[in-house]
């Protein structure tokens, strides 16, 4: 996973911050960035606009995390009639040398080694917004017992943003595993399939897995088993010497007299007024 092995090698790091900047721009006056050898983090104050990164053109509002790399030019603009606010953080970057005894450890530069590139949602929004402001005002103190604090700030930064990609990457997993089992489902709706079994094939609770199952396919789990069941058995029934016993097993419904409840209910027709209409619709 992203997150897992942004993690590891944060943890063999240590950083120097080179600039924290807060600034407000907007569609007229837009912000530009000249190119700087240290790696940089944009992050979305208020407001939405358009960030240019080389040739790469992004659509940002608040709460939007960019990792810029080195000696990469920056544009940043609002909206229309927009003011735009942004935190940018410049820092450089070392990492532990690997192999190296502990008593023995050495770091270098690594210009090009951050593992986080791209952009990102940020789902702690207030937090990191809170830490960007005590970084700024931390940085522009002066002070020089201030630089172990900012150093704090930024690494508690860090770990939010990486803490937010794990949780994004775990619900892009729980959510292809319930597709799966959509697929599932959609195979073997004839047989027996209960919330509970579906929840633990997708590793999540009932709870969820129902809450989840509607917002993906808009019914819940009983009516879509029931609208497969109900689109096989008009198909079924229409075939030359069908017997209405053996649909409704084909299907998953034991009992004839309820398979035929059911179809009434969906279909609006029961199972032999809906044999006629098609007979009737053929012959017209």
């Amino acid at each position: 996973m992203i997150a897992s092995e942004a993690y590891r090698q944060l943890r063999q790091m240590i950083f120097s911050l080179s600039t924290v900047f807060h600034g407000v721009c907007s569609d007229e006056k837009a912000f530009f960035l000249e190119p700087k050898p240290y790696h940089q983090i944009a992050f979305i104050k208020k407001q939405k606009g358009k960030l240019q990164i080389a040739e790469a053109s992004i659509r940002v509002e608040a709460g939007d995390i960019a990792f810029i790399e080195p000696y990469q030019a920056v544009e940043l603009a609002a909206e229309r009639e927009k003011e735009l606010e942004y935190f940018l953080v410049g820092f450089c970057s070392w990492k532990e040398e690997s192999g190296i005894a502990l008593d023995d450890r050495q770091f270098v530069r690594g210009e090009s080694a951050f593992p986080l590139a791209g952009t990102l949602r940020v789902r702690s929004h207030s937090q990191v917004l809170h830490l960007m402001e005590e970084l700024q005002k931390s940085f522009v103190s002066k002070k020089e017992d201030e630089q172990f604090r900012q150093r704090l700030l930024f690494e508690r930064i860090l770990y939010i943003l990486v803490k937010d990609m794990a949780s994004i990457e775990k619900r892009e997993d729980t959510l292809g595993s319930i597709e799966e089992t959509i697929q599932y489902v959609e195979q073997h709706y004839m047989l027996n399939l209960s919330l509970e079994i579906l929840a633990s094939k997708a590793g999540v609770s009932a709870s969820y897995y129902s809450r989840m199952f509607k917002t993906l396919k808009g019914v819940s789990l009983s009516d879509y088993i029931t609208s497969l069941r109900i689109s096989r058995a008009k198909v079924l029934l229409l075939l030359p010497a069908s017997r209405l016993r053996d649909v409704a097993q084909s299907i998953g419904y034991n009992d004839e007299f309820y398979f035929s409840k059911m179809f009434k209910k969906v279909v609006g027709l029961s199972p032999s007024e809906y044999i006629k209409s098609q007979v009737r619709q053929d012959n017209s």
